[in-house]
Formats: structure tokens, sequence, C-alpha cells
């Protein structure tokens, strides 16, 4: 058996970190700890590709993913190089892993590898490719994929949907999933983050729910004989996001979810009232009121109110993506000249 695991994306919190009491860190050591128990019976684990969200990473991160990395023992682990982890120069942030000695680690990063019947393929931009647009990125891609059992891949596939939009929108290189059905038994995808299944391809997904929309995540396991993939749901909080819910839509919503609500339309004090009161019920919540011609306002757990000026956008993605506020500040002025 062989345990796949989707894009990990470790970084010092999950987003919506600052609106759960602690930070969602035992709700990402439940999933992480569920992870390793259900790949217990796996002699091989391979990971997908983005294992951090970050190029730089603070020694913390670098701990925790390689504690996690390290639980499973001595087995065998491939590692794909994702988007997020190129580096200038050909090299990756998970270059140091190759130098740990004594480990049954396999990290492919710029190279792709045919392993017995399974090919990898991480993630490459176009001027690794050395082509300027993404059509011609796909065709050397293509080219170089001869066929096999298994094809791996860090990239997205023309006919996939990321929150049911189509993966067209992006501006990469986007390989061909039926012509490459033609050449593997099973593709196994990663990169989109939105879990899914069509024909002989599974795109497993990120493993943590962190975008609105964002309700079940999964792992999977590959039976080597078959060639069938077991899909396995994995814990952790969904992320509603809804535009003016009447009270009934909201009770069909788990308490233990983070809830984000979108106000296009004047509330009366009583409605308000009415709609916070049943949003305490959650995990987490946050309304935004973005009502035509008025200022936009994002209303924060426990009655506070946030106006989205400039200062206060700044505070917050210093908060969601831990950046000093001083140093966003002094690049916005920059930015600004």
């Amino acid at each position: 058996m062989l345990g796949i695991i989707g894009d990990q994306h470790f970084s010092k919190f999950l987003p919506y970190a600052d609106h759960i009491k602690d930070r969602r860190l035992s709700e990402k050591q439940e999933v992480l700890d569920f992870i390793v128990e259900s790949f217990k019976s796996c002699e091989k684990i391979i990971f997908m590709g983005d294992q951090f969200h970050s190029r730089s990473n603070p020694p913390e991160v670098i701990e925790e993913f390689v504690n996690f990395l390290e639980r499973f023992n001595d087995r065998e682990v491939i590692m794909l190089r994702g988007n997020h982890e190129i580096l200038p120069f050909g090299k990756s942030c998970l270059d140091f892993l190759k130098e740990v000695k004594g480990k049954n680690w396999k990290i492919i990063t710029n190279t792709i590898e045919q392993i017995g019947n399974y090919t990898f393929l991480p993630y490459f931009t176009r001027a690794e490719l050395e082509v300027k647009t993404n059509e011609e990125g796909t065709k050397k891609i293509m080219a170089q994929l001869k066929g096999g059992d298994v094809l791996f891949a860090h990239f997205a596939f023309a006919d996939s949907k990321t929150h049911d939009i189509p993966v067209s929108i992006f501006n990469e290189p986007i390989l061909n999933r039926i012509k490459l059905e033609k050449k593997y038994k099973k593709i196994i995808g990663s990169h989109v983050h939105t879990p899914q299944i069509i024909e002989n391809t599974v795109i497993c997904g990120s493993i943590f729910n962190s975008e609105v929309g964002e309700i079940q995540k999964y792992i999977h396991i590959l039976d080597e004989n078959t060639l069938e993939v077991e899909r396995i749901a994995l814990p952790g909080r969904a992320i509603y996001g809804l535009t003016d819910p009447i009270i009934e839509e909201l009770k069909k919503i788990p308490t233990d979810s983070i809830v984000k609500i979108t106000l296009t339309k004047k509330h009366d004090k009583k409605e308000m009232s009415e709609l916070r009161d049943k949003l305490e019920e959650y995990d987490a919540h946050m309304v935004i009121e973005n009502i035509k011609n008025e200022r936009k306002k994002l209303y924060l757990e426990k009655g506070g109110l946030m106006d989205f000026n400039i200062d206060n956008l700044l505070e917050i993605y210093s908060k969601e993506k831990s950046v000093p506020l001083d140093k966003l500040k002094v690049a916005f002025e920059l930015i600004k000249i």
C-alpha cells in the first residue's frame, strides 16, 4: 500500500487562526495525527508537493514539518517539489532534506524521475522549461511523459476546477488529462486545492481547510497491485461562506465550523442582533458589510467593528501572514511613491 498526501502548506498558523482560541493548533495536530495513524499499513508515502507555504520558512515551521516527516520512521518517502517551494537557479527550499543522512527519503525537485513504473513530475516554471508561453511549456512537459502505471504530478489538469472555477485561469502550463490517461493507468495530481476525481485521475487537493468554501479534505491510499485508490476523509473545521443568509440557512451548518458572512443589504438592529446570536454558536465567525455606496466594514467576533481602511487592512494582513506591521507600512509607502 502507498499513502498519498496532498498539499500541506506548512506555516506558523493555519488561516483564520486569529479567530480561534488556540489558533487552530489542536486542529492542525489532529489532522497530522490522523494521517500518521491512517498510513500505518503503507510501505511507501508520497508527498505531492507544496509541503511548505513559503519559500523562506522560520526554524519552527521547518522543525514541525521534519518532525511530521520522521513519524513515518524508516518507510520509503518520495517527495515532489511544488510551486511554493521553488527558489532561483534551480534550487528549492526542500534541498536541505537531500542532505539528511540515514533516511529513506527521495526528494524530487527539478527533474522528471521514473521509479519502476511510476513517473514523478515536480512543478516547473516557464523559465525552468526554457519556454516563453504556457502552451509551449505544456507541450514540452507532455513530450517528456512517456507512460507507465502511475503519474504523480504537481500540476493542474485542463478540465479540473478550483472552487468551481476552471483552472484555465491559471497563468502556467496546464496538462492534458485525456492524453495522459492514454499513457498512464492512473494519474495522481496535486497543486489544485479542491479534491476531485475525474475518470482515472485523482486530484488530491490540500489537507487543511484554509479558504472559504473548503468543507472536506482527504488523503489517499493506492493499492499497488490493483491501482485502486481509497479516499479517506480528514478531520478539520469546515469554512463556510454565505451572502445575505437567513437564519434557517445557518442552522444547517455544523457548529464546529468557521463561518464568514457577507451582507449586501442593510439590516436593522434587531436583525443584526439575531444574526450575531446565531453566529456565536460557531467556533469562529466574521461578518463583512459590503453595501453599495457605503464603506466596507468587518464585524469582528464579540461585537467589534473594523472599517476597511488602509491601516486596518495592513494590520489584518500582518496578523494573517505573520509579517511585521512596521515593515508592511514602510513597503506600502514605497509603493505609493
